[in-house]
């Protein structure tokens, strides 16, 4: 009998006593906390900043083939960029061809909103691309690389893709923006959001 009056002490102490409200992170431009701790309904989170992904095939001339590549870049709330890059080069030459992948650490949305750079270091390197080029991506070596998402749906122009820039030690990052041509991609789909 004790034990059950002291359980109903309990019950009715701990459901009479009012809730803290937690803060919310949210978008002080837009919007403030009611004085009674709720947020407004018109308020949408971002849980964060710019981003970039995609992945597509793409077969252009000078490729004597096609790679198929993929990335994603996001941003947090605190401004740092994280990310990874990957291509897959299959060439008719059976001297060349190879798998990368690296890391992602810059990202620069252009101010048309679609068009974004981005740049990041080369983390593995199976086989040999592009000797021709004198594009020898090596471990430790900086990838540059720039895309352009054109919107969804069958009336949407092709998404593009610059290819990779191989500069080896030398200092670059997505801040700087190269003459690279675009390529429109044969298949996938690229989304950049500001």
């Amino acid at each position: 009998m004790f034990l059950l009056v002291l359980t109903s002490i309990f019950f009715i102490t701990f459901t009479n006593c009012t809730k803290e409200k937690i803060p919310l992170p949210i978008n002080e431009e837009k919007a403030a906390v009611h004085k009674d701790g709720t947020i407004p309904a018109e308020i949408t989170f971002r849980s964060s900043g710019p981003s970039a992904n995609g992945q597509g095939f793409l077969k252009a001339d000078y490729l004597e083939g096609f790679q198929t590549f993929a990335f994603h870049a996001n941003t947090d709330n605190n401004g740092n960029v994280t990310g990874s890059w990957e291509s897959n080069w299959q060439s008719q030459n059976p001297e060349l061809g190879g798998k990368f992948h690296g890391t992602i650490d810059c990202l620069n949305i252009l101010a048309d909103g679609k068009t974004a750079i981005m740049s990041g270091i080369v983390t593995h390197v199976t086989g040999n691309c592009c000797p021709y080029f004198g594009f020898y991506p090596e471990v430790g070596g900086i990838v540059w690389f720039e895309v352009q998402d054109n919107g969804e749906g069958a009336k949407a122009s092709e998404d593009k893709f610059s290819d990779w820039g191989y500069f080896g030690e030398f200092l670059t990052s997505c801040n700087d923006e190269w003459e690279f041509f675009l390529w429109p991609i044969d298949n996938g789909n690229i989304q950049v959001k500001p």
